[in-house]
């Protein structure tokens, strides 16, 4: 198991939990989505798993190793985040940004892997300017080409397709999907089912805090429908 979370409770005014109970399992070889309305904690959820917001109770494993403050650090190479609006360094080439998180890591960029992405996403010229003179959709493209190269065993995206252009979201769908072929896993925090039902293997809806149903996604099964009878909307 990739990840695995046992009673996670998050907070930040003790006693008022914003998420609460939270109970997740991640294996390889799938893409997980994670639902849930506006305010129902999908981003605080994302900030614990990694590292970013420390007001939580409960377990987090990766790789079946407790997460601990003493093993926070050693324990971020089994994962990548990437946030809705990354921050970058606007003073940084894409390839130095890429260098730079990669020497992070300990580990060195595949350049052959890493011109095989750019073509992928029509990065090629954009591979040596500042970030800073970057368009939003180029800026998310340098985090997600970072991360696909990085290999790491669990991926996490919040909202993933911010700045896309539609023929880069097709890029990026076929990227996940060999992501996880590889044995990695893929998290990804969603408004849109479209993705879901396009891409995701299994979806958890979060609401009232807690993780109210795990839906496999199939032509079967509506996610959508499911989602709003849970919330309690129509």
């Amino acid at each position: 198991m990739i990840l695995e979370t046992h009673r996670l409770t998050g907070w930040y005014t003790k006693n008022k939990p914003v998420i609460n109970e939270v109970h997740l399992q991640i294996e390889g070889g799938k893409v997980y989505a994670l639902l849930g309305a506006n305010g129902a904690g999908k981003t605080t959820l994302l900030h614990i798993l990694t590292s970013i917001h420390g007001q939580y109770s409960g377990e987090i494993r990766y790789c079946g190793e407790k997460l601990t403050s003493g093993n926070e650090m050693r324990l971020k190479r089994y994962r990548c985040f990437i946030p809705d609006h990354p921050d970058l360094f606007d003073e940084m080439s894409p390839l130095g940004f890429i260098e730079f998180v990669h020497r992070l890591y300990g580990t060195t960029p595949d350049s052959a892997r890493l011109a095989e992405l750019c073509g992928t996403f029509s990065f090629d010229q954009f591979l040596h300017q500042k970030i800073g003179s970057l368009s939003l959709g180029n800026r998310q493209k340098t985090a997600l080409i970072n991360a696909l190269l990085l290999r790491c065993p669990l991926l996490i995206l919040d909202e993933p397709l911010v700045g896309l252009d539609v023929v880069a979201i097709e890029s990026f769908y076929r990227e996940l999907r060999t992501y996880v072929t590889q044995g990695n896993a893929v998290l990804l925090s969603t408004h849109l089912f479209p993705i879901v039902d396009r891409i995701c293997d299994e979806a958890f809806i979060l609401h009232g805090g807690t993780i109210q149903e795990s839906v496999t996604v199939s032509r079967n099964h509506s996610v959508q429908e499911t989602f709003f009878r849970v919330i309690g909307h129509e």
